[in-house]
């Protein structure tokens, strides 16, 4: 006869074993359907249902399941396939040709079931949520109208920016002009014996003293105008 003890120790580790077994091979067979995205994130409307699936003989289609929250659950199908061999998507846009569209800032839920040729569930996946989001702002439409271009002189009229170049002329000029004939008075005081120098020397002095006297009378030009036509 068997003792007690050994009795329920026996009963215990058989239990045990059962168990064990059972919750392993549970744990090692495949899920068939895994929703992949939109899954507990935000979306455009025009975002699309992906699933992975694990190839199971009898399936025919796959029906894409949407519920809007507050409302009723919507299918579509599509067939197997169309699918890969591991992946199916299926556009959200679809739903709206069926008269169904997303709606934007919405919260939803959905869930993929497998059929047989006949319309029988064979398997179907766990139900995920998303919510839509709205659309991003387009850009600014570019400026229409006539092309308008920037005055580089920064300059109100035509007599301005003139009044403008001709100082800037004068001024440089007066920074020029000592220089050349310093240079010039160099050449005469080192080379004073070379005739070719000399001469070199002299027409520095002659063009920059006509070039100064040009700028000068050029100064006065605009203001002697613009008194004769009264501005």
């Amino acid at each position: 006869m068997i003792n007690k003890k050994v009795f329920v120790f026996l009963l215990s580790f058989t239990l045990f074993l059962f168990f064990s077994s059972f919750f392993s091979v549970a744990q090692e067979i495949p899920q068939e359907i895994a929703l992949i995205e939109p899954l507990n994130e935000n979306t455009f409307i025009d975002c699309y249902f992906t699933w992975s699936i694990s190839p199971k003989d009898g399936v025919k289609f796959y029906g894409v399941n949407l519920l809007e929250k507050g409302s009723v659950w919507i299918e579509l199908r599509t067939t197997a396939a169309s699918c890969g061999e591991s992946l199916c998507s299926f556009p959200a846009l679809d739903f709206a040709a069926k008269g169904a569209p997303l709606n934007y800032n919405t919260e939803y839920e959905w869930q993929i079931v497998a059929y047989d040729q006949g319309g029988n569930t064979i398997d179907s996946s766990f139900t995920g949520s998303f919510s839509t989001v709205s659309p991003e702002e387009p850009p600014p439409p570019p400026p229409t109208g006539p092309a308008h271009i920037d005055n580089p002189l920064n300059q109100g009229s035509l007599w301005e920016a003139i009044d403008a170049l001709i100082n800037f002329l004068f001024v440089l000029s007066l920074a020029v002009a000592p220089i050349l004939l310093i240079y010039a008075g160099f050449i005469l005081l080192t080379k004073s014996g070379d005739p070719g120098a000399t001469t070199q020397a002299k027409k520095i002095i002659m063009w920059t003293m006509i070039g100064l006297s040009v700028v000068l009378f050029a100064k006065g030009v605009p203001s002697v105008v613009m008194g004769v036509l009264g501005r």
